[in-house]
């Protein structure tokens, strides 16, 4: 498969097909038009986040979450946390995707901080929020397509916390207590039978509550033995500072499609 007809298909199927994102006015918000100029022109991650970290002043933009040809914005709803998914392409079929996290934590208005996540987590697709008294949590989903096992699409939700009292403190949580107790920093939804770039109608992978203040995180159903997604959620609760494993209850999610 070549860039240009991937280019084609990534707004439709990259994010699994199942976030709309809104328009943003590139004439009005200058460093989007910039990021775009960039990626153009061939830039790696790290020379996108250079950029935007000699204007830190952007994250105050209120461009809310949006996508373009070479990257795509979501923004928490508290505006304080911002995920640029830069799509990198070392001359292979599907781009390595490379998160950029933008934020405001520390004690004062200008403690703005830029890091790189150097794993290939996929492209942020939706964002929740949660606090308490210590600190803020951000529910990251993520989508991607891996070819280890033959074409699938993996959805993965994973949790950030940052400590307003602690200078720049982005920490990955180990977020998640599962059934049997364990507890992990992340969780994955594979459809395994994905073949042509076209997904059930009933698939959406992970979802959550509210993304203003997330409360209950549903991670769909997969059938082990024949592949296909099923209309049930493993739920999980919050729960002071994680999500511990609550109950499996029928669910269907519709999905929105671009």
């Amino acid at each position: 498969m070549n860039r240009t007809i991937f280019i084609i298909l990534i707004a439709s199927t990259l994010l699994c097909g199942c976030r709309h994102y809104g328009q943003v006015d590139y004439t009005t918000y200058g460093p989007l038009r910039q990021i775009d100029s960039l990626c153009d022109n061939g830039a790696n991650p790290y020379d996108i986040a250079s950029y935007l970290y000699e204007h830190p002043e952007s994250l105050d933009l209120d461009i809310g979450s949006t996508q373009s040809d070479g990257y795509t914005v979501m923004t928490s709803s508290d505006g304080e946390f911002r995920v640029y998914s830069i799509y990198d392409w070392p001359g292979l079929s599907f781009p390595q995707i490379k998160n950029i996290f933008h934020y405001r934590n520390g004690r004062y208005d200008d403690d703005i901080h830029l890091k790189v996540e150097v794993e290939d987590w996929g492209c942020i697709s939706s964002i929740g929020t949660v606090k308490n008294e210590e600190k803020s949590y951000y529910i990251l989903v993520s989508d991607y397509y891996s070819e280890l096992r033959g074409t699938c699409c993996v959805t993965m939700v994973s949790v950030y916390s940052l400590d307003d009292q602690i200078y720049d403190s982005l920490k990955r949580e180990m977020a998640f207590i599962t059934r049997s107790g364990r507890k992990i920093e992340s969780i994955e939804v594979r459809w395994e039978d994905y073949k042509g770039f076209s997904f059930p109608d009933n698939y959406w992978g992970i979802s959550m509550d509210n993304p203003h203040n997330t409360r209950e995180i549903y991670v769909q159903v997969v059938d082990a033995n024949t592949g296909k997604p099923l209309d049930r959620a493993i739920v999980y609760k919050w729960n002071k500072d994680h999500f511990e494993y609550s109950d499996i209850r029928p669910m269907k999610i519709e999905r929105i499609i671009e």
